[in-house]
C-alpha cells in the first residue's frame, strides 16, 4: 500500500495517507503525476527505545528525495539517568536475594528466568524459580 503525504510551504502538512483514502478526499487526483502540494511517503519502522533514551516526538521530512519518518530519541544526560535509577528504585520492593542492574534499569533475579515457555514464581527462600500452579 503506497502512501502519500499532503506539503504545505515546505513542511508536512498532516500524517501520511494511503492511497484508497486520498483518492477517496480527491477523486480526481492522478497517483502517477502528484500535484505539487502532495509527495510519495516511505514509513520508517520506529526505532525501540532504550532504557536510557528519551522519545521526543516524531516528525517527518525528506531524506534522499524521499517524504519519511524522522524519529526523534536522545540519550539522557547522566543527571537523568541517575535520576530515573532512583524514581525506579523508590518504587520497588524487590526480594532479598535480588540485585540491581544498571543496564537493565531494574533490580533481577539472581537465577535467570526459564525460558521453556511455562509460567513460574519467584521463590525466595529457596533463590529459585517455581513453577506456576494455577489451580
Amino acid at each position: 500500500m503506497a502512501l502519500y503525504i499532503e506539503i504545505e510551504n515546505g513542511a508536512a502538512k498532516d500524517h501520511p495517507i494511503d492511497g484508497a483514502n486520498l483518492k477517496l478526499a480527491y477523486p480526481n487526483i492522478d497517483l502517477n503525476n502528484l500535484p505539487a502540494n502532495f509527495a510519495l511517503f516511505q514509513r520508517k519502522e520506529k526505532p525501540a527505545v532504550g532504557v536510557y533514551e528519551v522519545d521526543l516526538g516524531d516528525s517527518y521530512a525528506i531524506e534522499n528525495g524521499v517524504w519519511t519518518d524522522v524519529y526523534n530519541i536522545r540519550t539522557m544526560t547522566p543527571a537523568e539517568k541517575i535520576a530515573k535509577q532512583d524514581q525506579v528504585k523508590a518504587t520497588l520492593n524487590p526480594p532479598a536475594s535480588w540485585v540491581w542492574s544498571e543496564t537493565f534499569c531494574n533490580y533481577v533475579a539472581p537465577v535467570a528466568y526459564p525460558s521453556d515457555g511455562e509460567l513460574y514464581t519467584w521463590n525466595e527462600e529457596t533463590t529459585s524459580w517455581d513453577l506456576f500452579n494455577n489451580g
